[in-house]
């Protein structure tokens, strides 16, 4: 039965964290070493925690560099062979699910086992799932499988390490590297995770390293198409924006 190191990166996460540790203890799957790195926040989320001390295998409570860093150190402390990270305001969608992902590795000795999430959105209050697939294709495309749907054997974590220097796109960098190295993947039918959407991660700044990762690893050619692809959708969005105001002003 192998162990699954879960990961909870949080800082100043006292209106969200307790969820998300609830949605990790009181999984079914018995053999789960819940990590939760903290980056010395100045709120109420260590409180809340300390609740749970007696579920969280390990818990870390320091400044850090961001959240790469926090990430990096959550792998170095686990000792599972099967990492999973789970953001502070994101919720694994039941109580199994950690068992039917074991139940994968189990099958064959896969290096990554993914599935689905629900991206919600707080302020429209609405879910929408979207559909992707792990392949070089996709991510020279810019689109990259959610890491909240992912569960990745820890030796690839350790040979290839988020890269401190991306603010957002630090994972979509890993993954290149990962994909490249033609992994046995296996994709299943489940819905992980409820990701909350919002921060850095849906910004400007997103779009900018996403673009800088695909030159690194494709080339500038590949990196232009994503670029105008990007300008044209951001175009057209504002555009909508100011056409349905418009629409409700006349």
């Amino acid at each position: 039965m192998n162990k699954i190191s879960i990961i909870t990166v949080c800082y100043n996460a006292e209106k969200t964290i307790e969820e998300t540790i609830k949605s990790v203890v009181e999984q079914t799957y018995p053999n789960i070493e819940y990590i939760i790195v903290d980056g010395k926040s100045n709120d109420k989320t260590m409180n809340i925690i300390k609740k749970y001390k007696h579920k969280i295998a390990k818990i870390i409570s320091e400044k850090d560099k961001g959240l790469y860093d926090a990430m990096n150190k959550g792998v170095k402390k686990a000792s599972g062979k099967i990492i999973y990270f789970l953001n502070a305001d994101d919720i694994l969608v039941d109580k199994h699910v950690i068992r039917e992902v074991a139940e994968e590795f189990e099958k064959n000795d896969f290096d990554l086992v993914y599935g689905e999430i629900d991206f919600y959105y707080p302020k429209e209050k609405r879910v929408v799932r979207i559909s992707r697939v792990a392949s070089i294709s996709e991510l020279k495309n810019g689109y990259m499988f959610p890491h909240q749907g992912s569960f990745v054997k820890k030796k690839w974590l350790q040979r290839f390490p988020f890269d401190l220097k991306y603010k957002s796109s630090s994972d979509f960098d890993f993954f290149c590297n990962f994909l490249k190295e033609k992994p046995l993947i296996k994709k299943i039918d489940k819905t992980i995770a409820r990701m909350t959407m919002g921060g850095v991660s849906s910004g400007v700044i997103s779009y900018n390293e996403t673009q800088q990762v695909i030159r690194k690893h494709f080339g500038r050619i590949t990196y232009y198409k994503v670029k105008l692809k990007h300008f044209i959708y951001k175009t057209t969005k504002n555009i909508l924006k100011i056409l349905k105001i418009s629409y409700h002003k006349g």
